[in-house]
């Protein structure tokens, strides 16, 4: 039992320290060298408009970049739908798996650059990243996404293609894009 509490200790010590380190990270570094964007998870109340306006059916698949948490995933896969995080920053990647496990989700994580996931098996694609890096992404998912595929982002839309769909997340103007490819 004490050797439970003292890896809980440890476990409790090392996600405070990584959090303070993304914190003071975010304060001194200037958004132009940020990576793809700060571990800001999408709120859980937006799962479901998100899953919605997808329409995926069970057995199709999921892919978020920058998973963070991979809350999103998570709510996909009760409704069987097949999930595939890319998370490149230890802590959210941590969190995912832990968030995966006990939840007892068939999500699966990969610790990852996103510009090297592989989307040939994407039915549809998350982002909730800067626009510099949906900037980026653009051409990705031109080359390697499936015909008819879609691409969700949140906040922010991609800078060269005309959303198929917006969606007012919130009432202080967030909101959903979906594109078809």
């Amino acid at each position: 039992m004490e050797f439970v509490f003292l890896l809980l200790v440890i476990f409790c010590l090392i996600l405070l320290l990584w959090v303070l380190s993304e914190m003071a990270f975010h304060l001194f570094v200037p958004i132009e060298r940020w990576p793809a964007a700060p571990f800001v998870p999408t709120a859980g109340r937006h799962y479901k408009t998100i899953i919605d306006a997808l329409e995926l059916s069970p057995g199709q698949t999921l892919i978020d970049l920058g998973c963070g948490h991979a809350g999103l995933l998570v709510a996909a896969a009760k409704r069987g739908i097949s999930g595939l995080g890319y998370e490149r920053s230890w802590g959210p990647f941590l969190l995912a798996k832990i968030n995966v496990f006990v939840r007892r989700s068939p999500v699966k994580i990969i610790k990852g650059d996103l510009f090297a996931a592989d989307l040939a098996s994407a039915d549809a694609v998350f982002c909730y990243l800067l626009p510099s890096v949906l900037a980026d992404l653009e051409q990705k998912f031109s080359q390697e996404l499936p015909s008819g595929s879609q691409v969700v982002t949140f906040a922010w839309p991609l800078p060269s293609r005309e959303p198929t769909q917006v969606i007012e997340a919130t009432r202080i103007g967030e909101k959903i894009y979906l594109y078809r490819y």
